[in-house]
């Protein structure tokens, strides 16, 4: 009979959620080839999860968290009941240790960026899409909380809200049309943010419009969807540090030459959501 395993890694997933449960099944044969042993804790709903690391607790050296939009919602609480266990963290994207987490480990979403250019560039050339390969990631970043791990004199640099936190849509407008008609404009964007209200306050019922306008084929994977994603924080997120946010990452990848400055300064316009978040109260 072999000798027990020493070391236990704890690993947190959510079952029932296809990405998630590869990304676990990965970790334990990756785990059991290092001689480590794996403690899963699963969880379905977000009162599953102070259960679920409560069960880790004292068991395991470290605790893996599989991503999940579930996950990336409870986030900050994840990392907080962790360290009130004492379980340090790990990820597969960076925005997790800009929460709180000790480190994590993934694909350069900066690398993945600039490869979406070349793709642009090879279809705008007259490339068919169907025709391109699918290609894996080459470059993976490490990423270290140091604060965390409480090394003097390291120098902390002031923490940007992690991705979830910025707008993921934006409305675009034609100057000429905005000058020309704002009521229409303002009433355009008014029926949008009521929708998202909807969403936001009646996941069932805007699931079963998708349902019957056949722009979804499972009722229950429409409720999901919208039950996970914030929209109601469109009245809590700063647009401009949206747009701040996702011209840096196109500047650094070269697909944008104007600063963020220049963009926001000249080409954005609040006015309207800024009466609208008055107007439309929560």
């Amino acid at each position: 009979m072999g000798a027990a395993l020493e070391v236990a890694v704890g690993v947190l997933c959510r079952v029932k959620r296809e990405y998630p449960m590869v990304e676990m099944r990965e970790v334990q044969t990756t785990a059991r080839t290092l001689g480590l042993e794996v403690i899963t804790s699963e969880i379905r709903h977000p009162e599953d999860i102070a259960p679920a690391i409560e069960a880790i607790k004292g068991r395991a050296e470290g605790l893996y968290v599989c991503l999940d939009p579930l996950v990336t919602t409870n986030r900050t609480r994840i990392i907080s009941l962790a360290l009130g266990v004492r379980l340090p963290t790990m990820f597969n994207v960076r925005e997790f240790v800009e929460a709180g987490g000790l480190m994590s480990y993934g694909p350069s979403l900066l690398a993945l960026y600039r490869r979406t250019g070349d793709f642009v560039d090879k279809i705008l050339r007259g490339a068919k899409p169907a025709d391109l390969p699918v290609e894996q990631p080459t470059k993976f970043d490490l990423t270290l909380n140091l604060k965390a791990t409480s090394r003097p004199r390291t120098r902390q640099h002031r923490r940007r809200p992690p991705w979830s936190q910025y707008f993921c849509c934006m409305l675009a407008g034609n100057p000429d049309f905005v000058r020309a008609y704002p009521i229409a404009t303002k009433r355009v964007l008014r029926a949008i943010l009521k929708a998202t209200d909807l969403c936001a306050t009646e996941p069932g019922r805007a699931a079963r419009q998708l349902i019957d306008g056949g722009r979804a084929e499972r009722y229950d994977y429409a409720f999901q969807t919208l039950s996970e994603n914030p929209y109601d924080k469109w009245r809590e997120y700063d647009p401009a540090d949206t747009i701040r946010w996702y011209a840096l990452r196109l500047h650094e990848v070269g697909l944008i030459k104007s600063s963020p400055k220049k963009i926001i300064a000249k080409n954005t316009n609040w006015r309207f959501l800024d009466e609208l978040k008055r107007e439309l109260k929560a």
